[in-house]
């Protein structure tokens, strides 16, 4: 229990001083990964996750990276950090990094296992998370990320569900610069995506066909969550697929991980100016002040993704919630009026979170 409370005393320290606290944070909680305890390790992954939103601390996590490279093939779970970790410092610009060509040729690696494997598992570990956040049914000891028992009915004591927020992903943390986006494009699957997206109908019945689709649109919605990936996006014409599965695809899962798509998009003002032309509404509630760190998260613009209920009580670190609704009847009646209002016409700042909200 002890420490398990100094882990989650971590975040608060993280949150009143993220600058101060990379320079002796990190090491510890790189420390709690190879803790025994359950519970622990959970939380100290939590929080390192949330430390990695600010870009600042992703270069001083790359100067620790050997104490990370242990936990590779410790078990399933932490296999599955390492990786997405992985992610995270391949935002860091190639020429910001000591003997680069080694470190390109790690990238070059993990990217062509994310291709063959992870972009797949990428999917089960975001349903899992979600599944997690709507049942809050404890963990199974067995396997970290298999699904959680429902909450027995004996048991009367109210829960809290957790906050859900999407995991890294290394197509859009390549995207944030240059050389990473030119990367991307000459040496992933990301041109493979965009074709088998299109050539898929939005009647997908077999679990085969639907995890491949679930893998085309996290992969690209990430993608073009970022300026170079958005331009890329746009130019590949692939947003009204999108909105085909969102708004007709019969496959229910399918349909939901294409609204939680869509709400990536909308974070940057672009993409969301393109929602609104298909009759689609993105506005954003205020709910309280922001730090002054919160411009330093992964792309200086959009500090969270957030894909669990809008139910839930809100980070210290957000104050901005994005909404995305579809189309109602009257709407897509009005659309070639250019009647479909859009809640914002000014850059998304720094905390956008991305919720998405179904209007039947």
């Amino acid at each position: 229990a002890l420490r398990l409370y100094s882990t989650s005393l971590l975040r608060v320290i993280l949150r009143s001083n993220p600058v101060a606290f990379g320079s002796w944070g990190l090491s510890l909680l790189i420390s709690q990964l190879h803790d025994s305890d359950q519970t622990v390790l959970i939380e100290a992954v939590s929080v390192l996750d949330e430390a990695l939103e600010d870009r600042r601390l992703v270069s001083l996590f790359y100067k620790q990276w050997e104490s990370v490279t242990s936990i590779k093939n410790k078990n399933s779970f932490l296999s599955k950090i390492f990786h997405l970790a992985s992610a995270r410092i391949s935002s860091i610009p190639f020429h910001h990094v000591p003997h680069d060509d080694k470190h390109l040729l790690m990238l070059r690696e993990e990217l062509a296992y994310w291709d063959s494997t992870f972009n797949a598992e990428y999917v089960t570990l975001i349903e899992t998370k979600l599944f997690s956040a709507y049942s809050g049914g404890p963990l199974l000891t067995d396997d970290y990320f298999e699904r959680r028992k429902s909450t027995s009915s004996a048991s009367k004591s109210k829960t809290k569900k957790p906050t859900t927020y999407i995991s890294s992903h290394i197509y859009r943390q390549l995207c944030l610069h240059y050389d990473g986006f030119r990367l991307l494009r000459s040496e992933s699957r990301l041109e493979k995506y965009a074709i088998e997206l299109r050539q898929h109908r939005t009647n997908c019945v077999s679990l085969n066909e639907a995890r491949v689709i679930k893998e085309a649109l996290w992969a690209l919605a990430h993608t073009a969550s970022t300026e170079y990936g958005y331009s890329w996006f746009m130019e590949k014409d692939l947003l009204p697929d999108f909105l085909r599965f969102a708004e007709e695809c019969q496959n229910l899962s399918v349909r939901g991980t294409a609204f939680y798509a869509l709400s990536l998009i909308a974070q940057t003002p672009d993409g969301a100016i393109s929602l609104k032309d298909y009759g689609w509404e993105t506005y954003r509630v205020r709910s309280h002040s922001v730090s002054p760190s919160a411009a330093y998260t992964d792309t200086c613009q959009n500090a969270e993704r957030r894909i669990s209920k809008g139910a839930t009580t809100p980070s210290p670190r957000k104050s901005i919630s994005l909404q995305v609704t579809p189309p109602g009847p009257s709407t897509t009646n009005n659309l070639s009026d250019n009647k479909t209002k859009i809640g914002t016409n000014e850059p998304v700042p720094a905390d956008v979170v991305p919720i998405t909200r179904y209007n039947p």
